[in-house]
């Protein structure tokens, strides 16, 4: 099996951001030869975990990157925007709960919001738990 293979594979059985920071660590060696698929794996990876910022930073090493590249950054920063948009409608809803008196339901919301819709609250979401 090829060093390219093997590396795709390693990317793909990536479950964190620390596992995938570490393979790819080892995948940029001294004598890598630049590849396409390999980055495009890896901004998509980086998107997945939600660091467009490190993803950005792969994009901008690329010499003249292909379309591919940009659809995967596209990608990214729609990830990024999606992401943030669903936590203000969560902010509001959370909001909206706790200023009724809903304490409760709020923090029920508030779990929900992290622990089904996987979503990280932001300070604002905070806030208005208090």
């Amino acid at each position: 099996m090829t060093s390219f293979h093997c590396h795709q594979l390693l990317l793909s059985s990536c479950k964190n951001l620390s596992s995938l920071t570490q393979i790819h660590v080892r995948i940029i060696t001294p004598g890598y030869n630049f590849n396409i698929p390999i980055a495009t794996h890896l901004i998509n990876l980086y998107s997945s975990f939600k660091r467009s910022n490190f993803s950005r930073t792969l994009f901008d090493l690329t010499p003249n990157p292909p379309l591919v590249l940009w659809n995967s950054m596209i990608r990214a920063y729609k990830e990024q925007i999606r992401a943030e948009r669903d936590v203000v409608v969560w902010n509001a809803m959370i909001s909206g709960v706790a200023q009724c008196g809903e304490a409760v339901k709020a923090v029920e919301l508030f779990k929900k919001m992290q622990i089904v819709c996987v979503i990280s609250p932001s300070s604002v979401t905070l806030l208005n738990l208090l």
